[in-house]
């Protein structure tokens, strides 16, 4: 029964002739897969049939919090960290065309900054501070060409790991820093 009713969507979908775009959205209509143009906030009329495809994002200063990662520093201490990136949209056309899913790419891209950064100081360098402006300036460079403008990068949590993952061909698991040979 479910099926069916989606299929009564789909085709009732078909023959969609207008679109509206909400006040906090950015929109890019293409059609046929090539003509692209920005859609503003309101009402607008679009070709039916799949010809004009609606991409719309939220254009509103969004914060996206990362998931807690260990990484080594530059002297082999485990330091574990989590932070948060508040960012917009300004370029809409930018932020649908050149990047998949914007959200998932840009904590990825910082996460990887954030170990790039960490992993070239030594454990007594690893201040909030001392992290903040470099992790921000390597996330700006990444993100450069993605229609977005990095507000803010804000470290929610910075410690010494007493824990930390060892990845590769020879060890798995979980190894403790307090563990002897």
């Amino acid at each position: 029964m479910e099926s069916l009713f989606n299929f009564i969507i789909s085709i009732i979908d078909l023959f969609k002739f207008t679109v509206v775009v909400e006040p906090w959205e950015g929109a890019l209509r293409t059609r046929l897969g090539t003509g692209k143009k920005i859609l503003k906030p309101g009402f607008h009329f679009i070709f039916p049939f799949k010809i004009d495809n609606v991409t719309a994002l939220d254009v509103v200063t969004t914060i996206e919090d990362t998931t807690v990662q260990t990484v080594k520093s530059l002297d082999s201490i485990p330091v574990s960290v989590e932070a948060a990136i508040r960012f917009k949209i300004l370029n809409v056309e930018l932020a649908i065309c050149e990047v998949q899913d914007l959200q998932e790419t840009l904590i990825n891209a910082s996460m990887g900054a954030i170990a790039d950064c960490i992993g070239e100081k030594t454990f007594a360098e690893c201040t909030v501070a001392g992290l903040k402006e470099s992790v921000l300036t390597a996330i700006r460079n990444e993100v450069s060409g993605w229609g977005i403008k990095i507000q803010k990068f804000q470290i929610i949590t910075l410690c010494e790991s007493a824990n930390y993952r060892m990845m590769g061909e020879s060890s798995t698991g979980i190894i403790s820093s307090n563990d002897e040979d």
